[in-house]
């Protein structure tokens, strides 16, 4: 057998070793992925609820500076399984769980949500100027997410509001 003085390679240790480093390596870089992408849906379900929130708002807003000779009502109803709340003959979106809190300008409250086995109708005078959204909360369907505002409404009828 003949031995050679000059070998080149790798001995089993030092390709052990290697593995062993390059897997905790590839382990840890996949960790920040996962993260980073849990992180990112977290994100866009935030924005998601964010921008159902204005969308309920703005159709609350309308429908309050619209009704300036009737009242109109906010209610909840069963479309197709679903609960959705009515803002003036317009549904809101379905695929989220609200829950509305509201005050009018004589310090009447008035609540709304979504949730199964809960029914609401609020009817909001014309005389209503000024209304108070205390609390709209959006949730997503398992409950992880929420999106939490308030505001105030106010009807402008040939009014000036910058000036109070």
């Amino acid at each position: 057998m003949k031995c050679y003085k000059n070998q080149s390679g790798f001995t089993l240790v030092e390709v052990m070793l290697t593995l062993a480093l390059s897997s905790i390596i590839i382990v840890l870089i996949s960790q920040v992925l996962l993260g980073a992408f849990q992180s990112s849906n977290q994100v866009q379900n935030h924005s998601q609820l964010r921008q159902e929130a204005n969308l309920i708002l703005t159709m609350l807003r309308a429908a309050h500076e619209n009704s300036t000779d009737r009242p109109y009502l906010i209610q909840t109803v069963n479309n197709e399984g679903n609960v959705q709340l009515e803002i003036d003959g317009q549904l809101t979106p379905a695929n989220v769980h609200l829950i509305l809190e509201l005050k009018d300008d004589t310090g009447q409250s008035f609540f709304a949500s979504t949730k199964e086995g809960t029914s609401a109708e609020i009817t909001i005078s014309p005389r209503t100027s000024i209304l108070t959204v205390t609390r709209i909360a959006l949730f997503d369907h398992n409950g992880q997410q929420q999106y939490e505002t308030s505001t105030l409404i106010r009807r402008t009828i040939g009014k000036d509001f910058r000036r109070l």
